[in-house]
């Protein structure tokens, strides 16, 4: 199946498409509060659904070097991670099996420079398999790294509460609280320096921005009464404007939902769509990927599973109609966006047919055209392509398998198996965005 590109995000680790089915419950429960996460102290108050607890650090607000070449995978499955070079080379794996979910939040993520990768179970270790001590004892919800520094946001308390605390973690330090809000998600703006959180209870819920460096919050929205949960899509470029959903129940990650925005410097809600054709998309982060100073995403009111209807490929300029860009015969998954801005990866579907697949990833120009497809054809479901200047890798699960199989395309090559098999992975060479699931 293909969940694992609704469920997956960008530079954390992907989840590839079977093992994503048997986490969907799971995941439905903390993203509207059947789980939540929290210490067993009260909650902050309906007046301010964040409490500030200590200080980012300031070396996190320091922009550190993005690694050069292919960089590395870590590949995760049977609890075992492996770290090896798309481009071929010796494998490692690490001296130890891990009380991770392969499904669950982020298994594994690397650091913005390449040189740490975290595992859920709070430790770190270098790009080269050695131990480097812990980020946090112990993860009960969300983390990710600052897309521009070596540092980690997670949620470190126990779920007892209606309250998450979130810490901070950098390497060889030991984590401390920055601040506590009622159940809800977070995201790191592309600059590193700003934090954007959905917090309150739903008759109260809000998105407020925290300047990091003086560890002020301001409120951005107020969201409608009713509001269970409000992920995050990303950011168009420019790194201004925040997409975002702000639904009533899960029925919005099965049926789409109607997508939000709001610059988050300005403190102004920007209208995608019109208020008569508003632009649907299923609340994943892999719906929506940015391309040079274009938006594009999966739109349709349809259901993505258990069949494909209506996904189909558009882009998104503020104010006007979604422009369809591919026929209602196909549909489509998971755009990725080339370096140079000039083409689009994306998983091709039958309309009509089973997101088990198969389905195969395609080249399309930006707008719309069919250039040719990336890999063989075959029974296997693709899913998940990341794109960065040394290529693309996604995974390739033969359909009715569980496990997927990793594959390379050099820029411009044929494709390749990697020889990697996974149920979650990460690429080093793929920026981080900090989404949060």
């Amino acid at each position: 199946m293909f969940v694992s590109a609704l469920w997956s995000g960008r530079w954390r680790a992907r989840v590839t498409p079977q093992a994503a089915w048997s986490a969907t419950v799971v995941l439905m429960a903390v993203a509207f509060g059947s789980i939540v996460v929290g210490m067993s102290s009260a909650a902050p108050s309906n007046t301010s659904p964040v409490q500030i607890l200590g200080a980012y650090p300031k070396s996190c607000l320091k922009t550190v070097a993005r690694p050069s070449g292919s960089g590395r995978i870590a590949a995760v499955l049977n609890h075992r991670v492996t770290i090896a070079s798309p481009a071929g080379g010796k494998p490692i794996m690490l001296p130890a099996s891990f009380p991770l979910s392969d499904t669950y939040f982020h298994a594994v993520l690397w650091s913005p420079d390449g040189k740490y990768l975290a595992t859920g179970d709070g430790r770190l270790w270098t790009a080269t398999g050695h131990p480097a001590g812990r980020l946090f004892t112990k993860l009960d919800g969300y983390w990710s790294w600052s897309p521009t520094a070596d540092c980690v946001l997670g949620v470190t308390s126990p779920t007892q509460s209606t309250a998450a605390t979130l810490a901070v973690g950098t390497p060889g330090q030991p984590s401390h609280p920055l601040l506590r809000m009622q159940a809800g998600r977070f995201v790191f703006a592309p600059n590193g320096r700003t934090l954007v959180l959905s917090a309150g209870p739903p008759a109260q819920k809000r998105l407020m921005r925290l300047d990091l460096s003086t560890g002020k919050p301001v409120v951005l929205e107020r969201l409608p009464a009713g509001t269970t949960n409000a992920p995050f899509a990303g950011w168009v470029p420019g790194g201004h404007v925040l997409l975002y959903w702000a639904g009533p129940g899960a029925s919005i990650f099965s049926e789409g939902w109607m997508l939000s925005s709001v610059n988050v410097a300005s403190e102004r809600a920007v209208l995608y769509g019109t208020k008569s054709s508003p632009v649907i998309v299923s609340p994943y982060d892999r719906f929506v990927a940015a391309c040079g100073r274009a938006e594009f995403a999966i739109v349709g009111g349809g259901r993505p599973y258990p069949t494909i209807v209506n996904q189909r490929l558009a882009v998104l300029v503020p104010g006007q109609p979604a422009k369809i860009l591919t026929p209602k015969t196909l549909g489509y998954l998971s755009p990725a966006c080339s370096a140079s801005a000039s083409s689009i990866a994306v998983v091709q579907f039958r309309e009509g047919g089973s997101s088990n697949g198969p389905a195969r990833l395609t080249l399309l120009s930006t707008s719309g055209a069919f250039e040719r497809y990336l890999t063989p054809g075959g029974a296997f479901t693709d899913a998940n392509p990341e794109w960065a200047k040394a290529g693309i890798v996604l995974s390739r699960t033969p359909v009715g398998r569980l496990t997927s199989q990793l594959w390379f395309i050099p820029g411009g090559r044929t494709a390749r198996d990697t020889g990697l098999r996974a149920t979650a992975w990460a690429w080093s060479a793929v920026p981080p965005t900090g989404l949060d699931f």
